[in-house]
């Protein structure tokens, strides 16, 4: 009876050890910068004259966003819920079966338009984004996947 109870012990602990691995978020990292030259089309009209008055090319990483396919079709998705605490705000992202093409995670920056894009690799079906608090939750601190 020992041996029996000892044997459903291991696997149970088996069980809740493959849950555990198979639920361990992934996190996934935006390129920091990006170098970004903007202009305008019409350099002069009429009396106005166009100028780009930024002292860098570089803007920085600050935002997530995801999408139902290629973001260039514009299908994006909204978080399933908002967590506000005093010390912390995530996003909490649950892709659903009905999605049927792949999830693109869009990477934003500071005073551009310009995004890094990227399919998820794998079948993820919850992220979570979490805001650095040090920037009063404005900026993207990490974005967790499982």
């Amino acid at each position: 009876m020992k041996r029996i109870q000892e044997f459903i012990r291991i696997v149970i602990g088996i069980v809740f050890l493959t849950a555990a691995i198979s639920t361990e978020a992934i996190e996934i990292v935006c390129p920091e910068t990006i170098n970004v030259t903007q202009k305008n089309e019409a350099s002069q009209n009429g009396d106005w004259v166009s100028s780009d008055i930024a002292s860098s090319n570089m803007r920085h990483f600050y935002a997530v966003s995801f999408s139902n396919g290629s973001p260039t079709e514009r299908v994006f998705l909204s978080p399933e819920k908002t967590i506000v605490t005093k010390n912390k705000k995530s996003d909490m992202y649950t892709f659903t079966d009905d999605i049927k093409r792949p999830v693109w995670l869009i990477c934003q920056y500071l005073e551009t338009s310009v995004t890094m894009t990227r399919p998820l690799n794998e079948p993820h079906h919850h992220c979570e984004v979490i805001y650095e608090p040090l920037t009063s939750f404005a900026s993207v601190k990490r974005v967790d996947c499982h």
